[in-house]
């Protein structure tokens, strides 16, 4: 399969510059990124570049004279092995590891999940990820039926039922991250999480006691009418992908479905917020 390179230098990014146009850039189908020192490399398959949607991006966030950007195609490349050289081992509150199979000899800790680094995000060392999991660590999970929009690799999913949740409901909408989340279901809690391919519109009557939503703020505030529907009374909401200046937005829309503001985290330019119904 041939890909398109993406690649922007910026000669002393912030902090944070780079994890907005990751996540920014994984919406529009690059599923692969790479860092070296001030330059960031995204990977897309060629067949589902947009020229004008990665303008768009790009320029909302690279316009300073230090920076500079470009793209071009790609000969095939073992897109495992980019995941596999920059993916390390995060150890989330001193309380839960995350690691790849081949990393050996670490300190333990309450809770390990093994994750093989593929092309779906949510490897928990965004600070999206790493926010939902210090979530869930903070809460009584035990015996609590759970669902996990847009799971990524599973991480969340499997977290909870690894602290006793009843029931897991897993779902995302890209294939990559289901078959990725199938397969790290498989390898940590077995027969413990449900994973399905799809989005809101595949919630049923069922209802839930948790409810964790990683996305990003319009896929929350379209769907977030439909997460109050099946949380119970009583339930809990969390939900992160959202940037500081969208937490108001965020919030009032809870606020207007009934929900109770619990708790804002903000990590790296990114914020969490969590709610009761």
């Amino acid at each position: 399969m041939k890909y398109i390179e993406l690649s922007c230098t910026i000669d002393s990014p912030s902090y944070d510059i780079f994890d907005i146009l990751v996540a920014e850039l994984a919406e529009l189908g690059y599923d692969s990124f790479e860092v070296e020192a001030n330059t960031l490399k995204a990977y897309i398959p060629a067949a589902n570049f947009i020229e004008k949607e990665t303008l768009q991006i790009v320029g909302r966030y690279v316009n300073d004279e230090s920076a500079s950007w470009g793209w071009a195609e790609m000969a095939d490349k073992n897109w495992n092995a980019v995941w596999e050289s920059n993916f390390e081992p995060i150890v989330v509150d001193n309380r839960c590891t995350v690691r790849a199979p081949f990393h050996v000899d670490l300190q333990p800790t309450d809770y390990e999940i093994i994750i093989e680094p593929k092309m779906s995000f949510g490897t928990g060392h965004h600070a999206t990820t790493y926010q939902m999991v210090e979530f869930l660590l903070e809460s009584e999970v035990e015996g609590a039926r759970v669902l996990d929009m847009g799971c990524g690799t599973g991480i969340l999913a499997i977290l909870a039922a690894m602290k006793g949740a009843a029931r897991v409901v897993a779902i995302d909408n890209d294939e990559w991250a289901f078959s990725n989340a199938v397969e790290n279901v498989e390898r940590n809690v077995p027969t413990k999480v449900e994973v399905f391919l799809g989005d809101a519109a595949l919630l049923g009557s069922e209802k839930f006691d948790l409810i964790l939503a990683n996305i990003n703020r319009n896929i929350l505030l379209a769907d977030m009418a439909r997460y109050v529907e099946v949380l119970v009374t009583g339930g809990t909401l969390f939900l992160s992908g959202i940037l500081p200046e969208d937490i108001d937005i965020v919030t009032e829309s809870a606020l207007s479905l009934g929900l109770l503001s619990l708790q804002v985290k903000t990590r790296n330019g990114w914020a969490a917020l969590s709610f009761k119904k």
